[in-house]
Formats: C-alpha cells, sequence, structure tokens
C-alpha cells in the first residue's frame, strides 16, 4: 500500500513540474503569469479547483447522482495528495526563508 502511495505521490509529482516547464515555455501570451509568484498563485487555484471537484463528487455519490465510489475515491485522493504537495512545497518555502533570514550579513 506504501509503494502505491509514493507512486502516487511521484505522479502528482511529476505532473506539477511538467506543468511548470509547460509555463516557461516562449509560446506564453503576455497576459499569463511569469515568474515563481506566477507560478504559484496559477498552482493554488488549480489546486482549488481539484479540491472542489473531488467535494462535488462526493456529493453526487451522497445524493445517489452516481455510483461510481470507485470515480469518487479517486479523484478524493487526487486532491488529497495534490493538497500534501502543496504543503510540502509551502514548508519548503518557509524554511528557505528562515534560512536566509538567519544568514548574517
Amino acid at each position: 500500500m506504501s509503494e502505491a502511495m509514493s507512486a502516487l505521490t511521484a505522479v502528482s509529482s511529476r505532473e506539477l513540474i511538467d506543468r511548470s516547464v509547460s509555463m516557461s515555455t516562449p509560446t506564453q501570451t503576455v497576459s499569463s503569469p511569469v515568474g515563481f509568484g506566477g507560478w504559484f498563485s496559477s498552482e493554488v487555484k488549480a489546486l482549488d479547483s481539484e479540491l472542489a471537484g473531488a467535494e462535488r463528487a462526493v456529493q453526487q455519490l451522497a445524493a445517489g447522482a452516481t455510483t461510481s465510489v470507485h470515480e469518487t475515491m479517486l479523484q478524493i485522493e487526487q486532491a488529497r495528495l495534490q493538497f500534501q504537495l502543496a504543503v510540502q512545497v509551502r514548508n519548503r518555502i518557509l524554511e528557505a526563508y528562515q534560512e536566509v533570514m538567519r544568514m548574517q550579513v
């Protein structure tokens, strides 16, 4: 089970890296966000939509609109993994900031 979880985490990490690489290609439009702040903002929006999709799937399952427990659980698990990845990115950013603040000039 833990091997499956680590494989799913690796896939989510790989998808996030692929998305960030595709955002930095020269075919971007001028109005698209650039830099780390823009990338992070777009990833937070993607995470929010993923969490909202998982919530809708649960509501549909509870209301009887769908009978696919498997699909609902997959959406919930994907949202959970993306949220965990976002929390880890936040933790790494905070650690880096704290390390920079501890440096003596």
